[in-house]
């Protein structure tokens, strides 16, 4: 099974022949779904921005059913992260950093568990049982990623101007960039 996200919906397509077995209307206003869908087991996962919001299906003898949609999380372009039940991600539009959020939220249910505010729209990973995190400015943010709360446990400035690009890690190092193509690598304790 392959699971996309195109500029109408959720299609759902057989692995060995490319045929769609079945799929789901997902609109979004300027016809842009910029995310990839999350599977995990017989779920799929996705979200949109623009105020669309996200959802959870289950595929049954080759029919999508709807599980939750809500717009708690609204993805405008970078991924939410699945990790031990939990999805990590940015509620929110670029045009609209002041207000977006991180969002933690419990896959299973769909019910928000945690907000932090003053990322505006970053990027984020998850690397030892930690959240990596590129504000929109350019901090770096190392917290826990846990549903219980959101708890950080490190932040430093290491880039300036628009950073949209989620950070790479590679031997205890961070390598980021802005949207001028700057690019820096930080040592990780």
């Amino acid at each position: 099974m392959l699971a996309t996200l195109d500029s109408d919906g959720l299609r759902i397509l057989d692995a060995s022949n490319g045929k769609q077995i079945d799929a789901f209307p997902w609109p979004s206003p300027f016809r842009t779904n910029s995310t990839t869908p999350i599977v995990q087991d017989d779920t799929i996962y996705i979200s949109t921005g623009y105020g669309v919001g996200c959802g959870k299906f289950r595929l049954t003898d080759g029919k999508l059913e709807l599980i939750y949609d809500n717009r708690e999380m609204r993805n405008h372009f970078n991924n939410s992260i699945l990790y031990q039940g939990n999805l990590y991600g940015f509620d929110g539009n670029s045009n609209l950093g002041r207000v977006v959020q991180l969002i933690c939220m419990d896959h299973e249910t769909g019910d928000v568990l945690w907000q932090q505010r003053g990322l505006g729209c970053g990027s984020l990973m998850v690397a030892d049982g930690k959240l990596v995190v590129l504000s929109e400015d350019g901090q770096l943010v190392i917290a826990e990623a846990t549903g219980k709360e959101y708890k950080e446990l490190a932040r430093a400035e290491i880039l300036d101007g628009r950073c949209w690009t989620v950070p790479v890690l590679l031997d205890g190092h961070v390598y980021a960039r802005n949207a001028q193509g700057r690019l820096v690598a930080v040592t990780l304790p």
